[in-house]
């Protein structure tokens, strides 16, 4: 799917998409399946009874699943007396989430927040971080589509950026040979900063909880580097592939921090949810230890998808 640049939101998957994997609405929404019927989101608000929504970014949208009927979702509707829908969006952070809901205020009786990687990741690793906005994804593309026509340094900085690419991928080949690699900013301060946007975010969420009258869940996402897990033969096969196709998702430094973070990550989003009332759970702990499960670090096969919608299921029953 390409991607769509729309007001507040920023980037947004093509509306209207058509394939036999995937498949959204006229707002982007990935397809929920119900009882084989098909919720757009004009569907599922017509829906009678109880209805929820699963938030997030590309793991609650079901990347890695192979159709739309496995997604998170679609996998609630065949066990939950609940309608569920799939408002989540790929690559969007805790801002994006809650700026979709306020776009939207739809009517429903449980909201699931099944979120943390994009937070952790893009507001700690981008060059465009403010600590009022934070950073989005795709953000250096946007300002280079923004400006290329008017400012001849941006053909210098994407040529640079292709240069150090195809660099990099040859230094694959070439032992013995390193490339230089940008400054990072600073970890610390950065992590420190999006906790302060992340407990912003949860405030909201918690006065429009309770102003609408809807249930509110945090679902720490999976990822396979914070679960005490042993890797598929499958799972270490993939995340090899993209490793050695130079698509390793975070970077080497990057991805050493981000999982290091874990436990003070965990920690401290429950802090935040304890603090607002929130119900707060860790997938991570939750998950089966063995089987295949993902598909890269972060994103879930059908059978990772069945098992977080069994814990989603099980800790929405609580509430």
């Amino acid at each position: 799917m390409r991607i769509e640049w729309v007001p507040h939101l920023m980037n947004l998957h093509e509306p209207n998409f058509r394939s036999e994997v995937c498949n959204t609405d006229e707002f982007g929404f990935r397809h929920t399946i119900k009882n084989s019927k098909v919720l757009d989101y004009a569907a599922f608000q017509e829906e009678p009874g109880s209805k929820g929504l699963v938030c997030g970014g590309s793991t609650a949208f079901g990347v890695g699943a192979t159709n739309d009927s496995a997604t998170i979702t679609s996998v609630l509707n065949r066990s939950s007396h609940t309608t569920w829908f799939n408002f989540a969006g790929m690559a969007h952070n805790s801002t994006q989430e809650l700026f979709r809901f306020l776009l939207f205020l739809p009517k429903v009786d449980q909201v699931v927040l099944l979120t943390g990687i994009n937070n952790l990741t893009i507001h700690t690793v981008s060059p465009h971080f403010s600590e009022v906005y934070g950073a989005v994804f795709s953000q250096t593309i946007f300002q280079l589509l923004n400006n290329i026509n008017t400012n001849p340094k941006y053909l210098k900085y994407l040529a640079g950026r292709l240069r150090h690419r195809f660099i990099d991928s040859l230094l694959q080949f070439l032992p013995g040979l390193t490339a230089g690699t940008p400054d990072m900013p600073d970890f610390e301060s950065r992590y420190s900063q999006s906790l302060i946007i992340l407990a912003r975010d949860l405030d909201v969420w918690a006065m429009l909880r309770d102003q609408k009258g809807f249930s509110l869940q945090f679902v720490l996402q999976p990822i396979a580097v914070w679960m005490p897990k042993v890797l598929s033969t499958e799972e270490e096969e993939l995340i090899h592939g993209l490793e050695t196709s130079g698509r390793r998702q975070w970077g080497a430094q990057h991805e050493q921090e981000v999982t290091q973070t874990y436990q003070r990550y965990r920690q401290d989003t429950q802090v935040l949810c304890q603090a607002l009332n929130i119900p707060w759970i860790d997938c991570n702990e939750l998950l089966p230890r063995d089987g295949w499960l993902f598909c890269d670090r972060v994103h879930l096969t059908d059978e990772g998808q069945k098992q977080a919608a069994g814990v989603i299921l099980a800790a929405t029953a609580r509430s």
